[in-house]
């Protein structure tokens, strides 16, 4: 069911216009600039945007989040925040990766190391994606599966957390 979706949604992708990307990317990172989250964040790991691919480009926000002295990375462990990629999302919050479970490893991996709601040391989570990329009903999702805390896209916010 996932590579159905993932394979949809990318065809569907592929036909947007570099212009239409453009717009909604700047769109974009003028909400994940204004989130609470980032604005109170200190070290944000950010995935790096492929040229000219049909996704949201990063280029603006790791800019920056540098110029703002911030440190920005792909660390290990001890973030505040994750701002990472999706394929597809539905209304329900829930993301659909490139496939092969990289972001759910990673933050089961820094939940493990430097803590969670209980210890005090949250980790926020942001999805960034395109309006598109938005699937009528529910993203097909495993047990090890984790919702990002917000996903942002160029109208705004869904709120992923019950």
């Amino acid at each position: 069911m996932k590579p159905a979706l993932r394979k949809s949604i990318r065809q569907s992708l592929s036909a947007l216009s570099q212009s239409t990307i453009e717009t909604q990317s700047a769109q974009i990172t003028k909400h994940v600039l204004a989130h609470p989250a980032y604005n109170a964040a200190t070290r944000v790991s950010i995935y790096i945007s492929k040229d000219n691919a049909p996704e949201v480009s990063t280029i603006a926000l790791i800019r920056h989040t540098l110029s703002a002295g911030k440190q920005c990375f792909i660390p290990r462990w001890c973030v505040d925040l994750v701002i990472m990629p999706l394929l597809a999302f539905d209304t329900e919050g829930w993301r659909l990766g490139h496939g092969g479970g990289y972001y759910d490893r990673f933050l089961a991996e820094c939940e493990k190391v430097w803590g969670n709601e209980q210890s005090g040391n949250v980790i926020r989570t942001i999805a960034i994606a395109l309006k598109e990329q938005l699937v009528e009903g529910s993203v097909p999702r495993d047990e090890y599966d984790k919702k990002p805390d917000v996903i942002i896209v160029a109208d705004g916010e869904f709120s992923c957390r019950n």
